[in-house]
């Protein structure tokens, strides 16, 4: 029904990590902002490009 989890989590990771981007920004500052949420977009980042589709073999 929801096809790949890992789809599914990565957009959770993505719009994570852009409002805890916006979120630092406005409170600690651009640098912190950057060094907090990079790894949660680049976790997001890794699990897309590690979901492989099956083909319809």
């Amino acid at each position: 029904m929801f096809g790949n989890w890992r789809y599914m989590v990565a957009a959770i990771l993505f719009l994570g990590s852009g409002f805890l981007f916006l979120y630092g920004q406005a409170r600690w500052g651009l640098r912190i902002a950057y060094a907090v949420s990079l790894p949660i977009f680049a976790a997001g980042v890794v699990l897309v490009l590690t979901g492989k589709r099956k083909s319809p073999d």
